[in-house]
């Protein structure tokens, strides 16, 4: 009869470390608590004078801008009563400070009189009433006003504002300034770079982090509130720099302090102190800060792994004999996973790893059959997916796979560049299941998606968030081996360069035809003084060369204020005014300004309208009458002597029709699909007629656009041209 196998719990063997090093351990923890709790204190004393010293450089920074203020006080007095002057001078002023933005000045009822901006020209319809606006009202009660961190365009601001006041302390009102805030980014840069192991950041009143080491954390407005010393900072009402030891956002355990900024203003009357709601947080880790403890603690471990070792050399060789058979498994299990199917290790433990071991030997002849196939199976597949991955992470454009159930199967490299986001984070989930609490940069997966495409249509998505960027997404089938759909592809287009350069190409256009207006305008004026004689009799020759120079100056005007309308419509800054009125009179009104172009190459400029009058639409008379006029110009420009323009009014149920038809030039096939582009002209335009912008066409269809109507064009080379106006009856 065979003896009974030995269990494996029978082998345990519990080895007790002796009781000799507890008096030692206790003794020296007595002494590493006390030499610590001193570490701190200097730790703190240094945090506090970082603190101080970022304070300090974020006040002088403000104060400066202050006072750059402090000769508005009699602001009517110095400044031009003219707005472009005054416009001017305000220019000249915000310039000369590279940290404004923008300057706006608002008199004592709170109406804007004047602003400047450094990317936008600013016309006297743009000034606003600020009677009800926080800042006014701070500025003309405290006589000083900050603002609040905001962004805009990706950049952080604040807006600083003084109270103008006259010798009699009377009330004037007030100038704001929209200041630049990078120099809380520079100073925590600095402050980070010369105090090595540590870092100070500022907060709002909030908690959000708006100037940090980390650009990210402030691009991504992190919110800090949570953190114990900020949540202090933000509570309490006085001015005490708090000091604390706690863990940040990176979950490390630091020593920080903290202080409120605040600004301080000496004039005539007391002192006066503003809280401007940011706090400055200067921290370093413990590890750093408790250095030297490390070191004795070092110390004392080596002390009693001394007097352990012993012990342990006791226990190791009992334990030997317990881990020898279980190590040799182990080994065995591991060269199973290497693929090595025939390593085997003789163990004889009469217990339960003796039968493990058993049952591994005979798998291991099972799975060596199938082991060959599968690993050749195994090795195409890496090939095909490897070529695949290839591919994809080559495209220019980022690329997300979606099969029939909305889960994503692929994620390029360029669409993690794009998006911000790690593809092991995106692949195998549906963006539906996303957790945008664990990462806001997941919401733009789930706007990708939720973008309604048909097969192979474009559409263009923009998203905020880490950065302003605006995509065309395209939708792209996956079909099978038999045609059937197996799945969906996203293609993201990055059109953010081409978009950032459109709007700086408006912006230049703006303001180059803005300040080149003036100019023109004056010499226009000189001219007409000399064509009427105000400044004595010209003989033929003369007044014949400066009409042909009046001319000219206006066809500029004309360019210069279509390129400001263009502009402006891009912008959104055209204001459409409703209003009911009859069609009919607003196209003889045309007519007649048009009466002599017509007359000059012997044209015929035809009126056919129904019978029944008024033809009354609800829209926008001067807008409509500028769409009117362009189309009708250039029927008239392009058409040849004695030719024909036949303007009709076809009345609908819903809507009404203007068409414009000549028997000019027409538009070549080619060219049509461009004509409503910016600055486009026909080929055969160019040739007939070298004058024009190529706006007018532009301009009209975005206005008619606007008004909820759309342009029809019909033409054919060297057989005229028709240009269909569709309004509706009833605009809402």
């Amino acid at each position: 009869m065979a003896a009974p196998k030995i269990k494996l719990r029978t082998k345990l063997i519990v080895v007790l470390i002796g009781f000799a090093s507890i008096p030692f351990v206790l003794t020296m923890l007595q002494t590493i608590l006390k030499f610590q709790n001193i570490q701190k204190e200097n730790a703190i004393s240094q945090e506090r004078r970082i603190a101080s010293f970022v304070t300090k450089e974020i006040t002088e920074f403000v104060s400066l801008q202050f006072s750059a203020l402090d000769n508005f006080d009699n602001v009517d007095s110095f400044l031009p009563k003219n707005f472009e002057l005054r416009q001017n001078f305000l220019e000249r002023l915000l310039f000369s400070h590279d940290n404004f933005s923008e300057i706006t000045i608002v008199d004592a009822n709170g109406q804007e009189t004047n602003r400047v901006n450094r990317l936008i020209v600013i016309t006297p319809r743009d000034l606003a009433q600020y009677l009800d606006e926080e800042k006014f009202l701070a500025a003309k009660e405290s006589s000083h006003f900050i603002s609040q961190l905001f962004w805009e365009k990706n950049r952080l601001f604040f807006t600083i504002g003084r109270g103008l006041f006259d010798v009699h302390n009377v009330f004037q009102g007030a100038v704001l300034v929209k200041v630049d805030a990078r120099v809380m980014q520079e100073v925590v840069n600095q402050l980070s770079i010369v105090e090595e192991g540590g870092r100070a950041y500022i907060v709002d009143r909030s908690g959000v982090v708006v100037a940090h080491p980390d650009i990210s954390q402030v691009l991504l407005q992190k919110d800090f509130s949570s953190i114990p010393l900020v949540s202090s900072l933000i509570k309490q009402k006085n001015d005490i720099s708090p000091v604390a030891i706690y863990r940040n956002e990176l979950n490390q355990e630091v020593v920080g302090a903290g202080a409120p900024i605040q600004i301080s203003f000496y004039g005539h009357a007391s002192p006066e102190i503003i809280d401007a709601n940011w706090f400055v947080i200067a921290e370093i880790p413990t590890f750093i800060a408790l250095a030297a403890i490390r070191e004795i603690t070092l110390f004392v471990f080596l002390v009693l792994a001394a007097i352990l070792f012993f012990a342990v050399i006791a226990a190791f060789i009992l334990a030997r004999q317990i881990v020898q058979p279980i190590e040799g498994l182990h080994l065995v299990s591991s060269e199973f996973g290497k693929g090595n199917l025939d390593y085997k290790i003789p163990i004889h433990t009469d217990d339960e790893i003796e039968d493990l071991a058993f049952a591994f030997y005979n798998m291991s002849a099972n799975l060596k059959k199938s082991f060959a196939t599968i690993t050749r199976s195994n090795e195409i597949i890496a090939v095909e997916k490897q070529k695949m991955t290839y591919m994809l992470n080559s495209l220019y454009d980022g690329l997300i796979a979606y099969d029939l159930e909305g889960t994503i199967i692929a994620f390029n490299h360029r669409a993690e560049e794009l998006l911000w986001v790690s593809k092991n984070d995106i692949v195998g989930k549906k963006a539906k299941d996303l957790e945008v609490k664990r990462n806001n940069l997941f919401e733009n997966i789930q706007l990708i998606e939720n973008v309604n495409l048909e097969d192979f249509e474009k559409r263009e998505l923009a998203v905020a968030t880490p950065q302003e960027r605006v995509f065309e997404i395209i939708l792209v089938p996956l079909v099978g081996e038999g045609k059937e759909r197996v799945g969906a592809m996203r293609v993201i287009h990055d059109l953010t360069r081409e978009k950032e350069i459109e709007h700086l190409k408006s912006n230049f256009v703006a303001t180059a035809s803005h300040q080149l207006r003036t100019p023109l305008s004056g010499i226009k004026w000189m001219l007409e003084m000399f064509i009427a004689g105000d400044f004595g009799r010209l003989n033929k020759s003369q007044s014949s060369r400066l009409q042909m120079g009046r001319k000219t100056i206006n066809r500029l005007i004309g360019i210069i204020n279509d390129l400001l309308d263009a502009s402006r419509i891009e912008e959104g800054k055209i204001v459409y005014e409703l209003k009911s009125f009859d069609v009919t009179t607003l196209i003889k009104e045309i007519m007649q300004e048009t009466e002599i172009d017509v007359q000059l190459g012997k044209r015929k400029l035809i009126l056919d309208i129904p019978k029944q009058l008024p033809l009354t639409i609800k829209s926008d008379y001067k807008k409509m009458k500028m769409v009117l006029r362009n189309i009708i110009d250039n029927a008239i420009k392009y058409t040849g002597d004695d030719g024909q323009i036949r303007i009709a009014v076809i009345e609908g149920k819903k809507s009404l029709l203007i068409s414009v038809t000549d028997d000019g030039i027409g538009i070549p096939k080619r060219d049509q699909k461009y004509i409503f582009t910016k600055f486009f002209r026909a080929s055969n335009a160019v040739r007939f007629q070298t004058e024009g912008s190529g706006l007018g066409l532009f301009i009209a269809q975005k206005i008619t656009t606007m008004l909820n109507g759309k342009i029809i064009v019909e033409s054919e080379e060297g057989r005229g041209s028709t240009f269909t106006v569709q309004l509706p009856l009833a605009l809402q």
